[in-house]
């Protein structure tokens, strides 16, 4: 699966950058997952992950702005960001494994 970090900020108006990594449940990852309210889809703000452009919803990005206040560099399973939306393959494989997902995760956190 993908694990994104959420690089930590000094002001809460500069811009989301993120890193994401590859690992292997079996090697028990420590990480959050986020359970959100994806909001309008089509009301998008831009966050860089792995330094490229990423289209997310208002919703998605004011969670990761919230998240990354901590000043921890946390890995966090977030679906619209660790499953490549566009592979219909992927979304099938990665939906199979939602609940080893969310079960494997040390908190998962609700952004309503």
């Amino acid at each position: 699966i993908r694990l994104l970090r959420i690089n930590p900020a000094l002001d809460h108006s500069d811009a989301v950058e993120c890193t994401l990594e590859y690992v292997s449940l079996q090697n028990k990852p420590i990480y959050n997952a986020l359970s959100y309210v994806w909001g309008d889809v089509n009301v998008t703000d831009t966050v860089l992950v792995n330094g490229q452009h990423f289209e997310a919803t208002k919703n998605l990005v004011a969670a990761l702005r919230e998240r990354r206040k901590s000043r921890l560099s946390e890995s966090t399973w977030i679906d619209a960001v660790c499953i490549n939306q566009k592979s219909v393959d992927e979304k099938t494989q990665q939906v199979r494994l939602m609940r080893d997902i969310y079960c494997a995760a040390q908190k998962t956190l609700v952004w309503l």
